[in-house]
């Protein structure tokens, strides 16, 4: 489920919502949006590498093309861990559904 969708489910269910499970929401919406300006960089400079590069400029081609290839993988380590966090999202929710379901199976009257 994208971070934007989850926040407005939270935002329906208000009173249970953890705030731990907001904290990771938003974190993961950070680390979605640098992930993104990381990658829009790479792209940029890649292609800049490229017209440098057919340009006969081959020093300035060299530099771009690394600080794309950087970028690039600052955004996929920035994806990853934005990955890792939305599991450990999942898993606390998991156990607050869990433990609200054995608190409702030994309470039916509430």
């Amino acid at each position: 489920m994208r971070a934007h969708d989850e926040l407005h489910a939270l935002a329906e269910r208000a009173g249970s919502v953890s705030q731990v499970i907001l904290v990771r929401l938003l974190q993961r919406g950070r680390l979605f949006r640098n992930a993104l300006v990381a990658l829009y960089v790479a792209a940029v400079l890649l292609a800049l590498a490229g017209l440098a590069g057919g340009a006969g400029l081959s020093s300035i081609a060299a530099g771009l093309s690394g600080g794309g290839i950087l970028a690039l993988v600052v955004g996929c380590v920035l994806l990853v861990r934005e990955a890792v966090l939305s599991f450990h999202v999942l898993e606390a929710e998991g156990r607050a559904l869990s433990a609200r379901s054995v608190a409702e199976s030994e309470d039916p009257g509430a």
